[in-house]
């Protein structure tokens, strides 16, 4: 019947037909036939066969992704017969590996697999396809380890791209698919299944994968049938599968940025001294892979990182299952590796290693990543002086040293110094140093580029005085980069001095200043970091010393760290902008408010809603001690007719709020009604209040000295601390600490779709408290662990723009990885739920 095939055997038979292995005769390669058996086609074909298998073939040949089975012909027999040819996998299904394996895989192997479908559907979903089977033996690994989706025999369009006059292709009142991987709206007759039904389903194949069980009737978390399982797959696998689509993952990218949270970090073996995790594989693939090794006393092994890496691992075990060892050579000699060059770590009390987290795309190798190297040169015209803003007059300086000396070395001093030669001292200075050079060049080649492509316009545009006013601060750029990349010869009187690009001229272009803007503010924040590190490891030295009884020179570094923190306040006239938003160009520089510049954790700054705000060390912000109430966000919409629809209701899970109801948090308000919230604010106050960062909540909730920001280190990539919650390192809490799935739920508000609760936990209240029901932290802050998730101003990546960050947990969730200080929950800004709300703080300049 396909005289230009040479059938070579059958591969399988389903309900659609039969798949049977081929060689396409004129191009030399192997392929996989689907016939539709004539019986199927034949009288009136009331279940729409024949139609159904032109849209298993149409579907998958029209959607193009590296993780989807791909589509070479279709057609129709001399007798009638439909097939359709597509690539061959060598390999074998989930459900035969799973089966292999004793029915469960390794987590490193079911999340990788996971990572390569959830990229499929993301595309296919983008492409208004929703695949309706997705199980176990619908997904194929080929011997390179790369994931294929498989049978879109019962694939639908949904959405914008849906033909409403195009005839059903099921009977009504029939679910499609596999029983235990159907998500619930597709047994209602009343509703219509959208792609999260898709996402349901990897939720149980994830579940089925770690668990080897399928999760049926009161299942139990992945996590408590194996304490080995990342606790943090939990609330993943829950979210995904619950019985409500609503309250389930709006997208298979949203489902992708949890894993890679966990994927990027593993929560419960990253230990000091340690490559986070034991198997060099975990995700497919990354565009940006950053981080650090452990300290010295760590393995000096190469970090080895990538799905790509995993994938072989994984192809190997097809291999050995296939029976074909002797085709192992054509698998690569070694995997890919990233090696992670060691950099210099600035001494801390408690140094934690700084894993590798991957941003992921689609698979590609993984190359090396270089250390980053300066891009700007010094012009060859002579370059405007870099400014050095001096912290602490001292001493003066040795003779310079020799030009063989290394870049930066001890200085030279006299024996009466108590500080001179101090190994100690010598190196967190050199450390501090090497890292505010290597951080601040990486930030100036950025910038350096962002002039270079505006200087282009300006010039393309054929405007000479913007041409000119950029390639004068590309000038004062590259002088800058030159001077820290100079030998330091003193240490200790380097420290006090900061490099810093001079004024711009008084007539500068707007778009100049506000690009300077944007370099003065994240300058400003490694500064801050690096600053407040120096104190802490000086700190700790003086610490040392006290307890070896060496008091002379104990004293010394207290003087010294002492200095360097008044010298740091003095700085701040020349540097304020590092630390404050962007002002618009033109607008008078904010002055500090005396009623804030006043406020203490005993005596908050109080506003015209009685909201109380109290400062927060380390940030320019004052945080609000409670979360947004319903009485606050009443105010605002009653002056804002349009405010978004959702936010009146107080009733959740059949519990109606009655008791102190207003000073609940609002809920159902996603990122843009709470930003809207703030610029209303900010406009009836003349201040500025705005959403935290996610660093600043970070630093607020406890955690911020441990996660290594560095320039261009987000939300997704920052090291993930672990063990600590908002509460302490214990786990599950104890009774009291904040409003979480509790007892009082399970007894008052339970849900059947959800159904999760901390054993023994009671909190007094089935969904959310009102605001500062619970104790305070040592900052005088409520409320960062529980109530309701708080929105943040950052995309969890910047570059992949893949959700707005929520921090905190709620009085829904039970899972221990959602309780954790450093969990993130990305959500799109449009996305509303039940337990969402938001905190502000006020910026403590300006009004």
């Amino acid at each position: 019947m396909l005289p230009q095939y040479e059938i070579l055997g059958i591969l399988g038979r389903g309900g659609m037909g039969a798949v049977y292995k081929g060689r396409q005769a004129k191009l030399n390669r192997t392929v996989a036939i689907k016939v539709l058996p004539e019986t199927f086609t034949q009288g009136d074909d009331k279940l729409n066969f024949a139609k159904r298998f032109e849209q298993e073939a149409q579907a998958m040949a029209n959607l193009n992704h590296p993780a989807i089975l791909s589509v070479y012909d279709y057609g129709e027999t001399a007798n009638g017969q439909l097939y359709f040819v597509m690539e061959f996998v060598d390999g074998m299904d989930i459900h035969q590996y799973l089966k292999l394996h004793g029915g469960k895989l390794p987590q490193e192997h079911a999340l990788s697999i996971c990572a390569h479908v959830l990229d499929a559907l993301e595309y296919a979903h983008s492409q208004g396809i929703i695949h309706r089977d997705i199980k176990p033996a619908n997904i194929l690994l080929n011997r390179e380890g790369r994931v294929k989706i498989a049978d879109f025999g019962l694939a639908k369009r949904f959405g914008d791209g849906v033909d409403a006059d195009a005839p059903a292709l099921t009977m009504s009142n029939v679910a499609v698919g596999t029983p235990d991987f159907v998500a619930p709206e597709a047994l209602d007759s009343d509703q219509v299944p959208d792609h999260r039904a898709d996402l349901y389903a990897v939720g149980v194949m994830l579940y089925q994968m770690l668990t080897g069980k399928l999760p049926r009737g009161n299942y139990q978390m992945p996590s408590e049938l194996n304490p080995e399982i990342d606790p943090r797959l939990d609330e993943i696998v829950s979210t995904a599968m619950a019985a409500n689509p609503d309250y389930r993952y709006a997208s298979a990218a949203a489902v992708r940025a949890d894993l890679d949270l966990v994927l990027s970090g593993p929560l419960a073996k990253v230990e000091a001294g340690e490559p986070s995790g034991a198997v060099e594989a975990v995700v497919p693939v990354t565009t940006s892979l950053r981080g650090k090794k452990a300290p010295a006393k760590s393995s000096t092994k190469p970090l080895v990182v990538g799905l790509g890496a995993a994938a072989l691992v994984i192809a190997g075990l097809v291999i050995l299952m296939t029976g074909k060892r002797g085709e192992q050579e054509s698998l690569p000699a070694t995997l890919p590796e990233l090696i992670v060059e060691k950099s210099p770590e600035l001494p801390v009390t408690a140094p934690a290693p700084v894993p590798v987290t991957p941003s992921v795309k689609t698979p590609e190798p993984v190359a090396k990543v270089e250390p980053p190297k300066a891009e700007l040169k010094p012009e060859v015209a002579p370059a405007p002086p870099v400014a050095m803003v001096e912290k602490k007059a001292e001493a003066p300086s040795p003779p310079a040293a020799k030009p063989e000396s290394p870049p930066v070395s001890a200085p030279v001093a006299s024996p009466a110094d108590p500080l001179a030669n101090l190994p100690g001292l010598q190196t967190q200075l050199n450390g501090y140093l090497t890292a505010r050079k290597t951080q601040l060049t990486e930030l100036a080649t950025k910038y350096g580029r962002g002039l270079d492509s505006r200087l282009n316009q300006a010039a393309d545009a054929g405007d000479l005085k913007l041409t000119a006013a950029y390639d004068e601060e590309k000038a004062r750029v590259a002088a800058l980069v030159a001077s820290l990349a100079a030998p330091v010869t003193d240490p200790r009187a380097s420290v006090s001095q900061v490099p810093a690009l001079p004024e711009l001229p008084g007539d500068a272009p707007e778009t100049l200043v506000t690009l300077r803007q944007t370099w003065t503010g994240e300058s400003g924040k490694i500064l801050a970091t690096l600053d407040g590190a120096l104190q802490q490891s000086l700190q700790a030295l003086e610490s040392e010393l006290t307890k070896a009884r060496d008091l002379d020179r104990a004293k010394a570094v207290m003087a010294y760290r002492e200095s360097l923190g008044e010298a740091s306040s003095n700085v701040i006239s020349v540097g304020q902008a590092l630390r404050l938003p962007p002002q618009a160009a033109g607008e008078a520089a904010l002055q500090p408010s005396p009623d804030l510049a006043r406020a203490t954790k005993d005596a908050p700054f109080e506003n015209t809603l009685g909201m109380k705000f109290v400062p927060v060390p380390g940030t320019d912000v004052l945080f609000c001690i409670h979360e947004t109430r319903y009485k606050d966000y009443a105010a605002f919409a009653e002056e804002n007719q349009g405010t978004h629809e959702g936010w009146e209701k107080q009733t959740h899970d059949g519990f109606t709020l009655t008791e102190q109801a207003e000073e609940h948090p609002v809920t159902m308000v996603n990122w843009d009604d709470a930003k809207a919230f703030c610029k209303w604010l900010s406009e009836k106050e003349g201040k500025t209040y705005r959403l935290p960062t996610d660093r600043e909540w970070s630093i607020a909730v406890g955690i911020g000295d441990q996660e290594n920001w560095e320039g261009d280190t987000t939300p997704e990539t920052v090291f993930k601390v672990p063990e600590v919650f908002p509460w302490g390192d214990e786990w599950p809490p104890r009774q009291g600490v904040g409003n979480y799935s509790d007892e009082s739920r399970r007894a008052q508000a339970p849900n059947e779709s959800y159904g999760k609760y901390i054993d023994g936990y009671e909190d007094g209240h089935p969904t959310t408290a009102p605001v500062m029901s619970f104790e305070a932290n040592q900052l005088g802050l409520f409320d960062l662990g529980g109530n309701v998730w708080e929105w943040c101003e950052d995309w969890l990546s910047d570059e992949q723009k893949n959700g707005r960050v929520l921090r905190g947990g709620s009085w829904h969730n039970r899972e221990r990885g959602s309780q954790l200080s450093s969990y993130r929950y990305p959500r799109t800004p449009d996305f509303q739920q039940y337990d969402f709300g938001f905190r502000v703080v006020l910026v403590s300049s300006g009004g």
